[in-house]
């Protein structure tokens, strides 16, 4: 079997970005099997690549940006990387990972990586830890465990993650391929399968083939008011009419309108209308509520 390396990367003077090292001092709590070390290397990330030479898997720790709420921990192949997030965005240091996995790919280094990722709040340097992120740091560290509990034996190649099974189906209909983007990688790290449609009219189509359980639905796409057209057209039909409606829009900052669910149902049949720009974590609690999860 495969050794494995577990790095720990990030500045444990600048707040949430000494993640990587805590979660590695936690690691050093529990006894880890032979031919598995764990280490911190700082907070140059393309200081991996000499660990990434060796013929073993690596598990990289690191704080990273991934839109999601402070603290939340996402576990996933270093391939997936840029489709987790933006590249410019990866990682907190001078060079991304996301970078230094490219540079690796292209020296075809050999090692299997997999990267355990932590949501910081803030980078401050010279102060503490935040709350969010310093009691995410056993989480991690269970993932960590967790991965190295669950390698396969030497025949298997792949590192195995800890991605939630795809379940419930979001379709996003929105004209803005940026918030489509960063909602659609929201979703997925929590596990739901997601399909996006760029106006109205795809979306009802998509929405007939896909036969989504949620639909988040842009207001001003085609014309100003085509989300609400589409969401009326909906409700008239029969095999969507039952599909939730999450209603989304900077429409508020530009007329003034103020939807109230309870009051305004009769005339705009959605269940949940939200303002952008929309936080995850407003994402997500709404996405549960309606979804009864």
């Amino acid at each position: 079997m495969k050794s494995l390396r577990i790095i720990g990367v990030g500045n444990s003077a600048a707040a949430d970005d000494g993640a990587g090292p805590a979660v590695i001092e936690e690691l050093r709590k529990h006894p880890l099997p032979d031919g598995v070390d764990a280490e911190s290397v700082g907070a140059d990330a393309l200081a991996v690549i000499e660990y990434l030479e060796e013929d073993a898997d690596v598990i990289i720790v690191d704080a990273v940006r991934m839109a999601q709420r402070p603290g939340k921990v996402l576990t996933f192949p270093a391939e997936d990387a840029k489709v987790k997030i933006k590249a410019d965005t990866f990682s907190l240091h001078g060079i991304g990972l996301a970078h230094a996995f490219e540079l690796a790919k292209r020296l075809k280094l050999p090692a299997m990586v997999t990267i355990v990722g932590i949501e910081p709040e803030t980078v401050e340097p010279g102060q503490p830890m935040s709350q969010a992120v310093t009691d995410a740091i056993p989480q991690a560290a269970e993932a960590v465990l967790g991965l190295v509990k669950s390698r396969k034996d030497q025949s298997a190649t792949p590192l195995e993650t800890q991605e939630k099974p795809m379940a419930k189906k979001v379709l996003i209909v929105d004209d803005d391929p940026d918030i489509v983007e960063a909602e659609k990688m929201i979703l997925e790290s929590e596990g739901y399968e997601v399909d996006s449609a760029p106006d109205g009219e795809s979306g009802l189509a998509k929405a007939r083939e896909i036969k989504p359980d949620l639909i988040i639905l842009d207001v001003m796409m085609a014309t100003m008011d085509q989300g609400f057209q589409v969401a009326y057209k909906l409700r008239q039909s029969d095999e969507l009419k039952n599909i939730p409606i999450m209603m989304t829009t900077s429409i508020g900052q530009v007329t003034n309108f103020k939807f109230d669910p309870e009051k305004d149902a009769d005339f705009l049949p959605v269940d949940v209308f939200i303002e952008k720009p929309i936080k995850p974590a407003t994402l997500i609690a709404n996405v549960e509520k309606l979804l009864g999860a």
